[in-house]
């Protein structure tokens, strides 16, 4: 069994699949894993969330859920089905995963 209380606690944030949020000047989905593999030199190929063993082909807009306060979003790499817009239960990632850390407007 897992102990979740050392795994960082995430939700998907809404509305980020619209061209505003994409990346530079990339308008596709993949724009957003490419930036984080680049920024946080992770070559991380599987879903960040704990007990997923998905491809990460996704770069997914997250809010921290431990961290109430903050405002702040971030980059993390994960599977299609767990960046779907109809996902929104929050989950733990696994331990290891590096969350790059963006504004609101989208600037790394």
């Amino acid at each position: 069994m897992v102990n979740m209380n050392t795994h960082t606690f995430v939700s998907n944030i809404s509305g980020t699949s619209n061209p505003y949020y994409a990346d530079s000047n990339s308008k596709t989905e993949s724009s957003w894993i490419k930036t984080y593999k680049e920024k946080t030199g992770s070559s991380r190929t599987m879903c960040s969330a704990l007990e997923c063993g998905a491809n990460a082909s996704h770069g997914a807009h997250v809010r921290d859920n431990d961290n109430r306060k903050s405002q702040s979003w971030a980059i993390i790499p994960t599977c299609a089905s767990h960046n779907h817009p109809s996902n929104t239960d929050p989950y733990h990632l696994k331990g290891d995963v590096i969350m790059m850390e963006v504004n609101i407007n989208n600037r790394v």
